[in-house]
C-alpha cells in the first residue's frame, strides 16, 4: 500500500516542523537547492538523499563528512527508513520519520430499500341502485367520453414524439479514431479548414523524475544548481535510460559505491569532480559491460585535466563540451580541434558556447553528440538508479 513520508525536524528555536516529502529523489543538506536545507555547519553541502521505489523509502549518505545516523547505526550505503525511525544527520540535526498509509475511503453502502407492501384492496360496498337521471344528462355523458378520449390520445402521441427526439442517437466515434478534448483557452479548429491537435508535455510523472534526475547530475558535475533541456533533448536521453538501465548496469553502479571512494579520492586530489569521471567512464564502457569502470575512470583524469585547461569545467556548458572534446582525437597544449571551431561560430559565448548551438550548426559529429547523450543518460540513472527500476544505490561522491 502507498505511504506518504513526513519528516519531522526541530529548528535551531525548539520549534517541531513538519515536512512532507513530495519530491524523489529528496535532498537534505546545508547548500541552498536542496529540498531540505539545514543552516548547520556540521553538516555537508549536500549530505543525504531520501528515495522512494516501489512504495519503500530509502535514506543513502552522499559522502558527508560527519556521516549520517539511523537509530544511532551509521548508514553505509542505504537504509530502509520505517515508522518512527529517528535521522542524525552531522552533529545537531534529528529528524524524526513519520510513514502514513493512503488509505482510500470505501464508498457508502447504498441505503436498503424499504420493501413495499401493496394496499389491500377495499372491500367492495354492496351495490346501490343508480341514481334516476333525466333524458338529457344520458345524452350529454358518451360527448365528454369521447373528447377525454380524444385528449388523452393526443397527450400520449406528444410524449411519443418527445421521446423519439430526445432519443435520437448521436454520431458514434469509430473505435480506432482518437478523440482530442479540447482546452477552453485552445481556439477551437475553424470549419473551413482542419486543425491538428496540440499536446503539451506534462512536467510531472516520470518525465519530471527524469529532469529532476538530470538537475541532481548537472549539480555533481558542474556549479550550476539547473539546467535547461529542450522537449527534444530530453526525449533523447528517456530513451537512452530505458535502454541502459540493465541488471549489468546495476551491479556496476552497486561496484562503484563499495569500491569507488578510493579513486573518487584521487580524482578530487586532482581537481576534478569524481561524478564527471565516473559518468564518462560509463558512457565509454556500456555501464560496465566492455571495461572496467574504476579503471577507466582513473585512466581518463589526463585527458579530462588536458580538455578542461582548454574549456573550462565550472559550469555545465563547459562540462558538457569537455565530455563532446573527449571523443575527437588530436589536440595539443595550446589547442584542439573543437577550439577553431568555436571561435568561428561563436557570437555570444553566453548563449552559443555550448554542445547544442554546435549540433544545431552542424559542427558536432553524431560520435560526439552520441556520447553526451550517454554520458547524460548514465548521470540520470546514477543520481537515482530505482527511479529505473534497479537496485542499486545512488551514486553519489
Amino acid at each position: 500500500m502507498a505511504s506518504e513520508l513526513t519528516l519531522f525536524f526541530s529548528d535551531e528555536t525548539g520549534l517541531e516542523q513538519a515536512i512532507p516529502v513530495k519530491t524523489n529523489p529528496f535532498t537534505i543538506g546545508r547548500q541552498e537547492g536542496n529540498e531540505l536545507v539545514v543552516p548547520d555547519s556540521s553538516l555537508s553541502r549536500r549530505h543525504a538523499l531520501i528515495t522512494f521505489f516501489r512504495d519503500v523509502a530509502t535514506i543513502t549518505d552522499c559522502g558527508s563528512q560527519n556521516g549520517t545516523f539511523l537509530n544511532g547505526r551509521q548508514v553505509s550505503g542505504n537504509a530502509e527508513l520505517k515508522n518512527g525511525d529517528v535521522i542524525t544527520l552531522g552533529q545537531n540535526c534529528r529528524l524524526r520519520v513519520q510513514l502514513t498509509e493512503i488509505k482510500h475511503a470505501a464508498a457508502p453502502a447504498p441505503a436498503p430499500v424499504k420493501p413495499t407492501v401493496a394496499p389491500k384492496p377495499e372491500p367492495a360496498s354492496p351495490s346501490t341502485p343508480a341514481p334516476t337521471t333525466n333524458n338529457n344528462s344520458l345524452q350529454f355523458s358518451p360527448m365528454l367520453m369521447a373528447i377525454a378520449a380524444t385528449g388523452a390520445i393526443l397527450l400520449i402521441a406528444g410524449v411519443l414524439i418527445v421521446v423519439v427526439v430526445v432519443r435520437k442517437p448521436k454520431p458514434s466515434v469509430n473505435s480506432g479514431e482518437i478523440v482530442f478534448t479540447q482546452n477552453p483557452a485552445t481556439p477551437a479548429p475553424t470549419e473551413s479548414g482542419t486543425s491538428t491537435p496540440t499536446t503539451t508535455t506534462s512536467t510531472t510523472g516520470a518525465g519530471d523524475q527524469l529532469e529532476t534526475s538530470l538537475k541532481q547530475a548537472i549539480r555533481s558535475i558542474s556549479n550550476d544548481s539547473s539546467y535547461p533541456f529542450t522537449p527534444a533533448v530530453l526525449e533523447d536521453i528517456k530513451r537512452k535510460t530505458a535502454q541502459f538501465a540493465t541488471p549489468t548496469l546495476a551491479n556496476t553502479l552497486r561496484t562503484i559505491s563499495s569500491r569507488g571512494k578510493e579513486v573518487a579520492d584521487q580524482i578530487r586530489g586532482e581537481g576534478l569532480k569524481p561524478a564527471l569521471l565516473f559518468y564518462l567512464a560509463l558512457a565509454e564502457t556500456n555501464g560496465g559491460q566492455s571495461g572496467d569502470v574504476l579503471a577507466i575512470a582513473r585512466q581518463a583524469v589526463p585527458s579530462v585535466q588536458f580538455l578542461r585547461a582548454h574549456f573550462g569545467s565550472n559550469f555545465a556548458d563547459q562540462t558538457l563540451l569537455v565530455v563532446a572534446a573527449y571523443k575527437i582525437p588530436g589536440g595539443s597544449k595550446k589547442s584542439h580541434p573543437l577550439l577553431p571551431v568555436l571561435n568561428k561560430l561563436v557570437r555570444n559565448p553566453q548563449t552559443d558556447r555550448n554542445v547544442w548551438f554546435l549540433r544545431e550548426k552542424g559542427a558536432l559529429s553524431d560520435t560526439s553528440y552520441d556520447f553526451v547523450l550517454r554520458f547524460l543518460a548514465y548521470g540520470a540513472i546514477a543520481q537515482n538508479p530505482r527511479q529505473f527500476s534497479l537496485d542499486a544505490p545512488a551514486l553519489i561522491y
